[in-house]
């Protein structure tokens, strides 16, 4: 993935003009002895903004074998930011944050842009500085061939993990890397590196392909949101053939599990599992007809779940979630003791207070498999442990295990059409004119995207023997000013969204908050964790 922006990289730019300064600067990617430069150290709300940024980016790696690296912020103006392998440190300018505030709304993009391109340094294990900057001791710029793999992975998989956490790092990359250089002084033509231009050049090459990946993600995603899993599954095979990361396997398992999930009657399985979707849990029950040869069907895509479950395991061994989401195929497949000996092994690999979320689903899990093994006592402590963390989830399944489950309130009905930038879909399909298309799978599906002013349009289009079927998904930016057909304008409460619309058909729990669904409407608001909203976003569809 190569998103972040080459950030800063590590100012990978110094290393050129080391030999010309009297006071010799510190190659900001990986150096030993940086505290005998001793810059002073940042305390204020900078450091602690910059700390929930670098602990979102921390949490979507889902590694937890890997010791996580201490994160510093001080005063220093000579290398933006940087990675030291030997002391486990990654650090942060207060300039480099500052110039990151000037990018207003994409603030954050921007400093997850930076923390990302070094978070995967230290997982990567990128110590090639060993070789070139011993005791930093710098006699000789390092060559292009020793740096280029190791920024170019750094950008890759930085930018697939700042989306992953959330973040959207690709509309700044290029204007902060010509003012990280502007600020800094920096000469566009280091002596070793590519220039400015080139450099910029090279920026706006990756953020092209990245863009394409998280168009298919994004859309991946949402039509697994709107229960469109099979379709979904076509958009992650897609993915795979580009991008083998955990997050891909992740999700493509869990789509792959709750298409399952489509398949069993009421009466066969109606516990509410965790399974995540990038940290998504499934809180209500999907109903629609099955197909006749629903068993078989229903057999290989659990199988297919628990592959794509097996290669994420493979990429973060004994990560609590994998374990969880493993637990949960185990369930679905009859295997209730396996599933109950999983759970308590995720459960142990809990270990740190920031694992609390996925303790909680371990312990619901847990609640669920002593059920089915008739433990009714010890289910019902199971779950009432797992709804310190995980309420809504814990009390769906209490319910259900004590018979007083009863279901949904349905949502309130429609009032106005929804669109955003005041476009209507239906309007929009009949000419569609589109920045972006490209083929995604084997089956003449395209895939067609639109930039607006403050939205973004994914459009899933096919032409079968049936007919032409589409999705299309339009979705605010976080920055959208207008409201929706009911009023509600980004930064209203989860209170006032189901006060103005009604309970959602299905309320599905991210890891820093929900998405509400309401079907009727063709409508998906997110909300964080403190309830507020962040964006929406409403869809159009015709599926055979």
């Amino acid at each position: 993935m190569k998103n972040s922006l080459f950030i800063l990289l590590a100012v990978l730019l110094l290393v050129g003009e080391l030999q010309a300064q009297a006071h010799q600067k510190i190659f900001a990617y990986g150096l030993s002895n940086w505290s005998k430069y001793q810059p002073q150290p940042v305390t204020s709300y900078k450091k602690e903004v910059a700390r929930e940024v670098y602990k979102r980016l921390i949490r979507a790696t889902g590694d937890y074998n890997t010791a996580v690296p201490t994160f510093v912020m001080n005063n220093g103006t000579e290398v933006v930011a940087w990675m030291d392998p030997e002391a486990a440190v990654i650090g942060l300018e207060e300039k480099a944050y500052d110039i990151c505030t000037s990018f207003g709304a994409d603030s954050l993009n921007a400093l997850a842009a930076i923390l990302a391109h070094e978070v995967i340094h230290h997982y990567e294990k990128h110590d090639w500085n060993r070789h070139f900057a011993q005791q930093n001791q710098l006699e000789a710029a390092v060559s292009m061939e020793e740096i280029l793999p190791y920024e170019t992975q750094a950008d890759h998989l930085g930018g697939l993990l700042a989306f992953s956490a959330g973040y959207d790092t690709y509309r700044v990359n290029a204007k902060f890397l010509s003012e990280v250089y502007e600020q800094y002084g920096f000469d566009t033509k280091l002596r070793g590196y590519p220039s400015l231009d080139t450099r910029i050049e090279m920026v706006e090459n990756t953020v092209k392909e990245l863009s394409q990946i998280k168009k298919v993600w994004e859309t991946a995603r949402l039509l697994s949101l709107i229960e469109e899993h099979t379709l979904a599954a076509t958009y992650y095979k897609y993915l795979l053939k580009t991008y083998q990361g955990y997050e891909v396997y992740n999700n493509a398992g869990v789509n792959a599990a709750l298409a399952a999930l489509q398949l069993f009657e009421a009466e066969e399985w109606s516990y509410v599992l965790p399974l995540e979707l990038d940290g998504k849990a499934r809180l209500d029950q999907v109903k629609f007809r099955a197909p006749d040869d629903k068993l078989v069907k229903r057999q290989e895509l659990l199988d297919q779940a628990a592959r794509y479950f097996e290669s994420a395991g493979l990429l973060r061994k004994n990560n609590p979630m994998v374990l969880v989401n493993q637990a949960c195929i185990l369930l679905l497949q009859g295997e209730s003791e396996d599933a109950y000996d999983m759970a308590r092994k995720a459960i142990r690999k809990c270990k740190k207070e920031e694992q609390a979320r996925e303790k909680g689903y371990a312990q619901i899990v847990l609640g669920i498999a002593a059920a089915e093994l008739e433990e009714l006592e010890e289910a019902e402590e199971w779950l009432n442990k797992g709804s310190q963390t995980h309420p809504d989830l814990a009390s769906s399944n209490l319910h259900i295990l004590k018979g007083t489950h009863t279901g949904s309130i349905p949502p309130k009905d429609g009032k106005g059409k929804e669109r955003i930038e005041d476009i209507d879909l239906q309007d929009f399909l009949m000419d569609a004119e589109l920045d972006t298309t490209f083929e995604i799978g084997s089956e003449d599906q395209i895939i067609g995207l639109r930039s607006f002013e403050t939205s973004d349009l994914f459009l899933h289009f096919r032409q079968g023997e049936e007919g032409i079927e589409y999705v299309v998904f339009h979705q605010t930016a976080v920055d959208y000013e207008q409201g929706s057909a009911r009023g509600i304008k980004i930064g209203a409460s989860q209170a006032e969204v189901e006060e103005a619309y009604g309970r959602p058909n299905t309320a599905l729990q991210l890891s820093n908050g929900q998405c509400l669904h309401y079907k009727l409407l063709k409508l998906l608001f997110f909300v964080d964790a403190q309830g507020k909203l962040t964006h929406w976003t409403t869809y159009e569809k015709e599926l055979f």
